[in-house]
């Protein structure tokens, strides 16, 4: 963890940068792994690699300092535990030049037994460690999908996300993040091929979340229909098991606890009570997230959320405070890059639906990010037809079917029949 411009000049600060980058390529060309076993020669490489970085520590000791004080708010990590993820991605990457040069090059590997060989490779490496924890937390990423990205630094460039995304632009951002972190070594064809399931998944499965088509057709590509008939099997099921609970949970645990939703339902409903009881004031939408999101420490979560909703007003005073606390729940590592998104999207949604009530279009932005335009556009394509259908019930109405519930037929005639009810008491009295 090294402030790279302060340890050499210029010109060999890059070499030692393109000298790295240029290892990552040959190792993706001749795919190198670094699973098993490792050698009893490459264990030496290691002892000599962590005296090397030891040096360093404490040779520049004020720039590791430093480097880790402008991220220290950033990432939810100790000192001692940050410098052993990135001196433990160095050992990655120089068992992935070994085995790169046992295979290829033999009697290249007596260069990665040298001191200052081995210097050059750590500085190369720490530069693109640290450039990719510092563009992760400029571009909103969490704290957790950072560290997961800087895991993965023997392979990826810290522009990986950036550039995947000028590639691949039609792909959401989270599948591009899967792409960099779990299918490093070659996420333009990982990509490539969610990209194409989507769209055939979409087809089978039309009232289907798009985030879940995009979870199975990111994390269950062997067998993607079948986790996706198993959720939609699970949904009315544990809807009509636990009706007094929100879809949002439902389909959490059906899609991300497939083996046992009920559990987590029920783990929800215990940890939600216990947190009432406990923040009265606080915002039932911040309790369920804590409980859902959070199970390990729902009660520091629902503290943090709580400091960072005070601090957000005092940054941004004339916003909504619906849109500040869907940024502090669900975007704490970098909610103001959410807020401006949001700012930024509302009027130019506006522009292009102008027929759709502002309030409906917070509502998406919010609710929707990844997708709000395609989302909106469904909205305002299918309202006019509910409307149609449900004369007596109120534009707001249909606009809440539509954006909160799977299925707005089925709730929009629920609540015409509640009301017929209701009037039809009346009239009897």
């Amino acid at each position: 963890m090294i402030d790279a411009p302060e340890l050499q000049k210029p010109t060999k600060l890059k070499q030692n940068i393109l000298r790295v980058r240029e290892a990552k390529d040959v190792a993706r060309v001749f795919e190198t792994r670094i699973v098993g076993r490792t050698s009893n020669e490459f264990r030496e490489i290691c002892y000599s690699a962590d005296l090397v970085l030891g040096g360093l520590e404490n040779e520049y000791e004020h720039f590791i300092t430093q480097k880790f004080t402008e991220l220290e708010s950033y990432l939810d990590t100790s000192y001692d535990n940050l410098r052993e993820h990135h001196n433990e991605g160095f050992r990655k990457f120089l068992l992935q030049q070994y085995r790169t040069y046992k295979k290829e090059q033999p009697s290249s590997v007596d260069s990665l037994k040298e001191e200052e060989s081995i210097k050059d490779l750590a500085i190369g490496y720490t530069f693109d460690y640290i450039r990719t924890l510092t563009l992760g937390k400029r571009m909103g990423i969490s704290s957790k999908n950072a560290l997961m990205l800087a895991e993965v630094s023997h392979w990826n460039t810290p522009n990986v996300l950036i550039s995947l995304a000028k590639k691949f632009p039609d792909a959401d951002p989270n599948v591009i993040f899967n792409a960099a972190a779990h299918r490093p070594a070659h996420p333009e064809d990982f990509l490539r091929e969610v990209l194409e399931a989507i769209p055939r998944l979409q087809e089978k499965f039309p009232d289907m979340d798009l985030g879940i088509i995009k979870g199975a057709a990111t994390n269950y590509r062997s067998a993607p229909e079948q986790y996706l008939q198993g959720v939609n099997d699970a949904i009315p099921r544990l809807q009509e098991k636990f009706p007094d609970i929100d879809l949002g949970t439902i389909k959490k645990a059906a899609s991300d606890y497939s083996s046992d939703p009920e559990e987590f339902i029920q783990g929800v409903i215990t940890t939600v009570s216990k947190l009432r009881e406990k923040f009265p004031e606080a915002d039932v939408r911040l309790l369920k997230t804590a409980a859902n999101m959070h199970p390990l420490d729902p009660e520091g979560f629902v503290n943090k959320v709580t400091e960072r909703v005070q601090s957000l007003q005092a940054s941004f005073p004339e916003i909504d405070l619906r849109i500040i606390k869907t940024a502090a729940i669900s975007y704490g590592s970098n909610p103001e890059v959410f807020i401006r998104k949001v700012l930024s999207d509302i009027p130019d949604l506006q522009l292009k639906f102008p027929d759709i009530p502002l309030s409906v279009i917070k509502a998406v932005v919010i609710s929707h990010t990844s997708d709000s335009e395609g989302f909106i556009r469904n909205v305002s394509e299918k309202a006019p037809g509910l409307q149609k259908e449900f004369p007596d019930l109120s534009a707001s109405v249909v606009y809440r079917a539509l954006i909160g519930y799977r299925d707005p037929q089925t709730f929009l005639r629920e609540v015409q029949n509640r009301i017929q009810a209701s009037l039809k008491q009346r009239n009897q009295a």
